[in-house]
């Protein structure tokens, strides 16, 4: 959380940087990344767009994200890519894409 109460703070240029130190150091495991909140809750262009630099950046996947039907047209843009993508429905469950 980086010092901060919540995550709602923290940036996508924050976790391409977090991410990507993970991924350097770890030799065999699965490095999800959670996209930040607002980061795709809106435009699914520019969830689209997040995700790909998340990718690119960082070479992690799959990435997460959460929500239900307010976040369903930028799940279906970013899954008709074949993005890997990982998604909870609630606090203590997980849902893969």
């Amino acid at each position: 959380m980086a010092g901060h109460e919540t995550t709602l703070p923290i940036t996508l240029d924050q976790m391409i940087y977090h991410a990507s130190s993970v991924v350097r150091a770890v030799k065999r495991a699965l490095v999800v990344v959670d996209l930040p909140f607002g980061s795709y809750q809106g435009n699914s262009k520019e969830a689209f767009e997040f995700f790909i630099r998340i990718m690119k950046e960082s070479g992690a996947m799959p990435l997460k994200l959460e929500g239900g039907r307010e976040v369903k047209e930028s799940i279906e843009r970013i899954l008709s890519a074949g993005v890997p993508v990982m998604g909870t429905s609630g606090a203590d469950s997980a849902v893969y894409i």
